[in-house]
């Protein structure tokens, strides 16, 4: 049933938004290529397979969305999604790392960031709680990772805060990063490329260079 069900979920939900012809086709064979695979699988819902064959049908045709924007069209957790997209990656993308793949997934195409009057300016209460629960979730799909470059980590944020109608630039957003940081309870690490540095605060009011931070606990 299930194979015939992800069929039908494509003719509707591809029929429903703002699916070519052309992409729902592709999408009929991505899942008849990954269907006989789906036994390797940790099976999930339908609409979780729907989804991330979605992603992988953007991005044939250079039109990559991130997670959190097809979570919101199929109403799943984008947590669920972007690791259902790294589980069937290797079958779709046998040319480009998976790390690559994932990327896409958090970032944002420029043309659908919000721009508007009202943009919103992040509280640093709500900074330290947006930024540990988003750790938390590329903890999650990066487990193979102790550390992560701090500034890859802020502009991935960054991004994310653009699309839920924050204004505020990476270079702001890197200095809120290092004055909270005593209040994230984020391990740190150095490095030697002074070009990765971010200065980061510790309990004494002083400043120091680091280059990563720890994803688990």
């Amino acid at each position: 049933m299930l194979y015939e069900n992800i069929k039908g979920l494509i003719e509707e939900k591809f029929s429903e938004n703002y699916f070519t012809e052309k992409q729902k086709i592709s999408a009929f064979d991505k899942w008849d290529k990954i269907y006989p695979l789906v036994d390797s699988f940790l099976l999930s819902d339908d609409i979780i397979y729907l989804a991330s064959i979605s992603f992988f049908v953007f991005d044939e045709f250079n039109e990559t969305r991130n997670f959190r924007h097809i979570a919101d069209d199929f109403e799943i957790d984008p947590k669920v999604l972007a690791l259902k997209v790294k589980e069937i990656a290797p079958y779709f993308n046998d040319h480009e790392p998976i790390q690559n793949v994932l990327k896409k997934g958090l970032l944002i195409n420029e043309k659908s960031r919000k721009q508007t009057k009202d943009s919103k300016i992040i509280s640093d209460e709500t900074f330290i709680i947006s930024i540990k629960h988003f750790k938390a979730f590329i903890a999650s799909i990066f487990p193979e990772k102790d550390f992560f470059e701090i500034k890859t980590f802020i502009k991935l944020f960054n991004l994310n805060l653009s699309m839920s109608g924050y204004n505020i630039s990476l270079s702001e957003l890197e200095k809120k990063f290092g004055d909270l940081f005593i209040h994230l309870s984020f391990e740190p690490k150095k490095g030697r490329e002074p070009d990765k540095f971010v200065n980061l605060k510790d309990r004494f009011g002083n400043y120091e260079p680091y280059t990563l931070i720890k994803l688990g606990e």
